[in-house]
């Protein structure tokens, strides 16, 4: 049987989070971060804030479509080789939206951005859920998310869970 030595078992723990961090960030940089300058593009495009917010909803609306069919998917094909064939095909549809001159194909590409998503977050989560063991879950899908820095659970995991939290008075 293989053995892996402790310096190579690191090594690969890191790149497990790094890879499970990355995955959480390319999906929702990607669904969210056009929320910030919808005033820029209102104003760029001569639009209106409902016409604008369509950005947002047609990326929201097509992970919603896209989200229940990528598990059957990611069965069928193998969880890491659908989410990384997502990261690099989500590539296309956002340089297209950062190259595009008119506001319906702002809206088509981010569109097909929401096509993409799914793969990046729901699978990551599956993924999660095979290769950790069950106490570590929340830490990891806070890590996807891009929650940790800002959610209780990693705090909870190290300062004794939440009995701790309570005897402190509730906060972490």
């Amino acid at each position: 049987s293989f053995v892996m030595n402790p310096a190579a078992r690191g090594r690969t723990h890191t790149a497990r989070h790094l890879a499970v961090g990355l995955a959480g960030y390319c999906a929702f940089i990607n669904l969210y971060s056009p929320q910030s300058i919808l005033p820029l593009l209102s104003a760029q495009f001569n639009a209106s804030a409902a016409e604008v917010s369509m950005i947002i909803t047609v990326s929201t609306l097509a992970v919603a479509l896209t989200a229940p069919f990528t598990g059957a998917v990611a069965d069928v094909l193998g969880r890491k080789r659908v989410i990384v064939a997502a990261m690099f095909i989500l590539i296309i549809p956002t340089l297209m939206v950062g190259l595009s001159t008119s506001l319906s194909a702002v809206i088509f590409w981010r569109a097909v951005q929401g096509l993409v998503l799914p793969p990046l977050f729901a699978v990551t989560v599956a993924y999660i859920g095979d290769e950790w063991p069950a106490p570590q879950r929340p830490f990891h899908r806070c890590e996807e998310s891009g929650t940790g820095a800002r959610h209780p659970l990693p705090l909870l995991r190290r300062r004794g869970g939440r009995r701790d939290v309570a005897r402190r008075g509730g906060s972490p």
